[in-house]
């Protein structure tokens, strides 16, 4: 997860940096201890339990500090470099707009929802929700 987020930060080829680096140790080596104390119970299930679950997170640390860095270095060689599409921000109306080309222009797909609603953009007033009241006030409590 902090590679990943440190990859999607970065623009260009990709280097790991200090904090991503820090973290991932971190996480695993308080993991690593965490399971490691089950290999000191008594129950032979447990110490299993304990060993496997070490030598798992022990792996996920080598993949993580070693094989995932250098296979996002691969993955981004070109990066950054005009290979990639460029990704262009939504339209923003009021800011990229006269006032009068407003109307003429196709509307964004994140107002689709509102446009949908049949009362929102008309001048219909929304409809009036009413809740019973149950209150019976003219009865005494049986």
């Amino acid at each position: 997860m902090h590679i990943i987020h440190d990859y999607r930060e970065q623009r260009g080829r990709y280097r790991m940096s200090p904090s991503a680096a820090v973290a991932v140790v971190v996480d695993s080596s308080t993991t690593i201890v965490g399971f490691g104390s089950l290999m000191v119970a008594s129950h032979q299930g447990l110490v299993s339990l304990g060993r496997v679950l070490t030598l798992g997170v022990t792996c996920c640390l080598f993949t993580s500090m070693i094989m995932l860095p250098a296979l996002l270095a691969w993955m981004s060689w070109n990066r950054g470099q005009g290979t990639e599409p460029e990704i262009q921000p939504e339209l923003d109306i009021k800011k990229k707009l006269p006032p009068s080309d407003v109307a003429t222009q196709p509307i964004p797909r994140a107002w689709t929802a509102i446009a949908a609603c049949p009362t929102r953009g008309t001048s219909q007033p929304s409809p009036q929700i009413t809740v019973p009241d149950n209150r019976n006030t003219s009865k005494a409590p049986v």
